[in-house]
C-alpha cells in the first residue's frame, strides 16, 4: 500500500496521462506544461510534474492529514486579517529550474506576495514558507529533490519539514541556517511572517 505522497508508477497497464484523463503516466511519456495543467484541472487524481513527467500521488493517511490540518489551523488563526495567506495541499507550487518546469503539491504553504496568486489559477510561484509532512516513503524526495528545487524560488524564506511519528520539526532558512526543534511547547519562529507557533499545535489531535 502506497504511503501519503508516494509516487506510484505502473507502466505495464496504465495509459499515458493526457488532458481529460485521470491516469498513471507511462514513464517515458513527456508532457508539455500546458498539457499537464489542462489534464490536471479535470483529473480525479493529483499528479506532481517533474521535468515533463506526471507522477500520480497516493492519498494521505490519518496522521498525515491530522498534522497538515493542524499546520493550517495554526497558520490561519494567526494570519487572519493580514496580507499573508495560508494554503493547503490543493494549490500547486510552480518551480522553474534551468530548462525544466516542475509542479508540486506541498502539504501547506504561506503566500505573502499577492502577485503570485491569480483567480482561476491552480498554482503559485511565490510562496514565502513551505511545509511538508514527512513519511518514510517521501522523506528522500522532501529532504532532497524538493529541498534543492524549492530554493530556486526567490520568495521562499523558510522550508519546514514536519515529522509524523514524533513532535519534531526541521526548519531550513534561505540564509543557510536552520534548526531542529522538538517538544510540544517549543516555538517554531517564522520571522518572515512575524509568527511564533508552539509545535504542539501541529500535533494537537495525535497522542504523541
Amino acid at each position: 500500500e502506497a504511503a501519503a505522497g508516494e509516487v506510484v508508477m505502473d507502466t505495464s497497464t496504465a495509459p499515458a496521462y493526457s488532458p481529460g484523463m485521470s491516469a498513471i503516466p507511462v514513464k517515458d511519456v513527456l508532457l508539455s506544461e500546458e498539457d499537464y495543467l489542462e489534464g490536471e484541472a479535470i483529473s480525479l487524481e493529483k499528479h506532481e510534474f517533474v521535468a515533463g513527467v506526471a507522477h500520480a500521488m497516493a492519498g494521505a493517511g490519518f496522521e498525515h492529514n491530522t498534522i497538515a490540518m493542524g499546520i493550517l489551523l495554526a497558520l490561519g488563526s494567526r494570519l487572519r486579517g493580514k496580507p499573508c495567506q495560508p494554503f493547503g495541499s490543493d494549490l500547486k507550487i510552480r518551480v522553474q529550474s534551468d530548462d525544466h518546469v516542475h509542479f508540486y503539491y506541498p502539504d501547506a504553504m504561506v503566500v505573502c506576495d499577492r502577485s503570485g496568486l491569480a483567480p482561476g489559477r491552480h498554482w503559485t510561484d511565490k510562496p514565502a514558507v513551505i511545509f511538508e509532512v514527512l513519511s518514510e516513503s517521501t522523506r528522500r524526495v522532501d529532504e532532497g529533490e524538493k529541498a534543492l528545487l524549492y530554493w530556486k524560488i526567490p520568495t521562499l524564506a523558510s522550508y519546514v519539514l514536519v515529522e509524523q511519528g514524533r513532535v519534531q520539526v526541521t526548519a531550513r532558512r534561505r540564509d543557510g541556517g536552520g534548526e531542529v526543534l522538538s517538544g510540544h511547547d517549543t516555538l517554531l519562529r517564522l520571522p518572515e511572517l512575524g509568527l511564533e507557533i508552539p509545535l504542539g499545535e501541529f500535533y494537537e489531535r495525535l497522542a504523541l
